[in-house]
């Protein structure tokens, strides 16, 4: 097994030894047992004692996942199993220098294993730490401040964002799902804005972590369940809207409701079809992304088409009447009719493909401003304060589906708002009444002072 040594800080006082294992040749992966997987290699790394007392648990005597002689008491030396040694050289150089920025080099799995590294080993931070898994709030700040990787992730997502373009929409889907949780954990408000943007738009089935690594357990974590949920959520009400945003057809005299409606009914549904565009939710249309489906009707062009009846039948009128087709003075009402229907289908795929922008990480923390729960985070629902205090630019639609709190809590929020109407309600009741009763008693006379 080839070990190598790296030397973090000079000054170092302790050896950690990191002993890779080599998943790709079999063996467990996962915490559950059996056969473990054969070392690939080691690395020593010369570290500095008290900066790793202070930011992880690797010295402390109830650590876990110490490899083989793995204690402070064996003096300067330290062991652990089961890690990436590139995962931990990003770690030692971000803790003893205050920030990698060699991100371009590395691999998605690599930023996988520093999750898994800062998810074992990492103290948890002293402020802000809300996460609480079994009372379903994983919405709110992590527990482990990663954020120190930052900008080493940024890097590598700034190299390789460009690449994943030309390698076919299938590959860069799967590197989206993958990107999504170290963009979570390591706090890059900009990456996870852009990829869950990009998720929503351009995928169609169930939206989950896309582990790249052979190692299952639990400290090995993506994205909680319930932000997976509403990038769901987000992606079905964008269909929905699309659908509500869809021009009504119209005769183009609005007196004729019978024959020459339905020759424009029927041409508009063509006018569609021919775009690629069954039905928003046919189960055709639903196994494609929304960004294909506003491709399509970005396509779109209205075109009359006469009726023929089946052979045999007394079926109704064919064509469109003169009076609808217009011209002359008439402004060629058929022409401005066929031009608002595609107006009208042009500005519902603009609107949807601009309405979503991505989650937002610090609206996700509801208690950002300090102050009560419920209306610190309603106090966001007016214009222009949807991104107040946010690290990145958006609108409602973000807002809204970035809250992650428990429905109990709007719930509240929404009785403690009707208490107060009504209260309001009961004092202008008892002021009209007053007021009344003042009325009465200058009709009766005189009020002596």
């Amino acid at each position: 097994m080839e070990t190598l040594r790296y030397v973090c800080d000079a000054a170092g006082d302790l050896d950690l030894v990191v002993r890779e294992r080599d998943y790709g040749k079999g063996g467990g992966g996962g915490g559950g047992g059996g056969e473990k997987a054969p070392f690939k290699r080691a690395v020593v790394f010369r570290v500095s004692r008290a900066c790793l007392r202070r930011y992880t648990s690797l010295l402390d005597a109830n650590a876990t996942g110490h490899g083989e002689g793995g204690s402070e008491r064996e003096g300067s030396r330290l062991v652990i199993d089961d890690e990436s040694i590139t995962a931990v050289k990003v770690w030692m150089d971000a803790l003893h220098r205050r920030g990698s920025r060699d991100g371009g080099a590395i691999g998605i799995s690599d930023a996988w294993w520093a999750i898994h590294f800062g998810n074992k080993y990492l103290r948890d931070r002293k402020q802000g730490a809300e996460l609480d898994d079994e009372d379903g709030e994983e919405a709110l700040k992590p527990a482990k401040d990663m954020s120190l990787l930052a900008g080493w992730f940024t890097a590598y997502y700034n190299k390789h964002d460009e690449t994943f373009e030309g390698k076919g929409e299938e590959k860069r889907r799967v590197w989206a799902f993958s990107v999504l949780a170290p963009a979570y954990w390591f706090d890059c408000p900009q990456i996870f804005h852009d990829v869950t943007k990009y998720l929503v738009y351009n995928t169609t089935g169930s939206i989950v972590n896309v582990n790249p690594t052979r190692k299952g357990d639990r400290y090995m974590r993506g994205v909680p369940e319930r932000i997976l949920g509403q990038l769901s959520a987000a992606r079905a009400s964008q269909r929905t809207r699309l659908e509500k945003l869809l021009p009504v057809v119209s005769a183009p005299i609005p007196e004729h409701k019978g024959e020459c409606l339905d020759v424009m009914t029927f041409s508009h549904k063509r006018s569609l079809l021919a775009t690629g565009i069954k039905s928003l939710f046919s189960l055709a249309d639903r196994k494609r992304t929304l960004k294909a489906l506003l491709d399509d009707l970005d396509e779109y062009k209205f075109t009359l088409v006469t009726i023929k009846p089946c052979p045999g039948s007394d079926s109704w009128s064919t064509e469109i009447c003169s009076s609808c087709i217009g011209g002359g003075d008439e402004d060629q009402k058929l022409w401005r009719a066929a031009y608002k229907l595609t107006e009208g289908v042009l500005d519902a795929s603009e609107r949807v493909r601009g309405n979503f922008g991505g989650l937002c990480l610090d609206c996700m923390h509801k208690f950002k401003n300090g102050g009560d729960d419920d209306d610190d985070y309603f106090a966001h629902d007016r214009p222009g304060n949807h991104d107040r205090g946010c690290r990145v630019r958006h609108g409602q639609p973000t807002w809204y589906f970035s809250y992650m709190g428990r429905r109990e809590l709007m719930v509240r929020h929404q009785a403690r708002r009707v208490e107060k109407r009504e209260e309001r309600k009961k004092n202008n009741e008892e002021q009209m009444r007053r007021f009344a009763l003042f009325i009465e008693d200058l009709e009766d006379g005189p009020i002596p002072f």
